[in-house]
């Protein structure tokens, strides 16, 4: 896998280093390539090959007739792809091709494929851009209402909900979130995140999440009993290491954690949810609860709504820079400004005046 995401240092420059050195090197470049960049990539590398095939062309090395014929294929379909999405592709083959000592793509390529995806933005017709049901609380109070806690299920999703929104979680942060991550401090608890979508280097933040006020939706009372509830089942919530969220079995009970090696030949637990997961569980769980936006929610619902629900407070209620510093929103990024451009539009709207 390496070798296809094309390492900075090209494999040849190590020949002169002690072989133990070289092996222990390789392993911490290896171990620094995300999860998700490894499947991402392994899926679009394979997804190409076996099309390539199926057609009869050559895509290593790769040709202009198959990466020109990939592109064409893609952008015809009924659900045309995004046009970053061929950017994308163009630049993981052109860095395997690099990776293999072919120096990447070569220039008239690599132009006439730029071209090509320009054609795809002037053909496409594009519908109203998509975005995520914000779930601000009164929406997620009304969806804890209707869930069974008496479940393993029902209290895992209101977990997920609470925690979601009092941390303006990634679906990411929450799948990443182990026992020793989420601690109980004065007034509420402590969450920790080891790495995010915004720190890839792994320093670590501590958010403060206070006792809510509604027992539904207060993130103490629902890790409090999600935890007995998968203690009662019998599984060991002293080991700070392992998944706090747990999938389930036919049953809809917690399922045992499976111990494999992983690419490194460490043994690691594995078992607990997915970032795709937590986004189909909260979409269902508004399903079931028969939240009339459901289509909608997505698993940025609950980051969207903490969000939202700020910029209608802004201040000097809550400062933009507290609760984006709370969401872990870059301090230069635009995100946050988008909604307080979506509250202003409401709350400075002439029609609040004069009335409609």
């Amino acid at each position: 896998m390496t070798a296809e995401l094309a390492l900075p240092s090209p494999v040849d420059d190590l020949a002169a280093m002690n072989p133990a050195l070289r092996v222990a090197f390789e392993g911490l470049v290896a171990d620094g390539i995300p999860a998700n960049t490894e499947r991402t990539y392994r899926n679009l590398y394979g997804r190409f090959d076996q099309w390539c095939a199926r057609q009869g062309l050559q895509s290593q090395p790769v040709t202009g007739a198959a990466l020109g014929g990939y592109i064409t294929h893609l952008s015809s379909q009924p659900e045309s792809v995004q046009p970053s999405t061929l950017r994308h592709l163009v630049s993981v083959i052109a860095a395997r091709e690099k990776a293999a000592g072919r120096g990447g793509l070569s220039g008239t390529v690599a132009v006439v494929a730029d071209r090509a995806i320009r054609g795809h933005v002037q053909r496409r017709e594009y519908g109203a851009a998509q975005k995520a049901y914000p779930l601000v609380f009164g929406r997620i109070r009304d969806v804890a209402q209707e869930l069974d806690y008496n479940t393993f299920i029902g209290l895992r999703a209101g977990l997920i909900l609470s925690l979601g929104y009092s941390g303006a979680m990634r679906v990411s942060e929450q799948a990443a979130l182990r026992l020793g991550d989420v601690t109980p401090r004065l007034g509420g608890l402590n969450l920790h995140f080891w790495k995010s979508k915004t720190d890839q280097t792994g320093r670590g933040e501590d958010r403060p999440i206070p006792a809510g006020n509604s027992v539904l939706t207060d993130p103490v009372t629902r890790l409090r009993e999600y935890l007995e509830a998968l203690e009662s089942f019998g599984f060991d919530i002293s080991d700070p290491t392992l998944p706090l969220l747990r999938a389930v079995t036919s049953k809809g009970e917690p399922r045992p954690l499976l111990v494999r090696k992983d690419k490194r030949e460490r043994e690691r637990a594995y078992g607990g949810l997915v970032g795709d997961s937590i986004g189909r569980i909260i979409s269902a769980t508004c399903r079931l609860a028969g939240f009339p936006q459901w289509e909608s929610v997505s698993g940025h619902s609950l980051r969207a709504g903490f969000a939202t629900a700020c910029a209608f407070q802004q201040s000097p209620h809550i400062p933009l820079s507290a609760w984006a510093d709370h969401g872990r929103w870059v301090v230069t990024s635009s995100v946050p400004m988008l909604y307080v451009r979506d509250a202003n539009l409401v709350l400075n709207n002439p029609l609040q005046f004069v009335g409609v």
